[in-house]
């Protein structure tokens, strides 16, 4: 198992540390945890892209570090791409 930082940061957060997103690769798997602000562009930093992305996991719902921003570009991407973007999280509405 390999874990990878994509951001480290809060809801509001320096931009160099970006919101807190990481990649852990298990074999061959890659998952995606929470995909908030600038996720998009930390992926490509690092590397990765949305078609190196089995799993997108969102471990709670709060907008800006969690979600927003981050999921719908790369959700978009996907699409683009004809890939079905696996998207995992907390079932209900509203915030968590």
């Amino acid at each position: 198992m390999r874990v990878i930082p994509l951001g480290i940061g809060g809801w509001i957060s320096n931009p160099l540390l970006g919101n807190t997103s990481l990649i852990v690769e298990v074999g061959n798997s890659r998952i995606l945890i929470d995909a908030g602000e600038c996720t998009y562009r930390a992926l490509r930093m690092c590397g990765f892209d949305v078609d190196k992305i089995d799993l997108v996991l969102l471990t709670h719902r709060h907008g800006g570090d969690h979600i927003m921003g981050g999921l719908s570009t790369i959700a978009l991407y996907a699409r683009s791409i004809g890939k079905i973007l696996k998207v995992y999280g907390p079932q209900g509405r509203g915030p968590t």
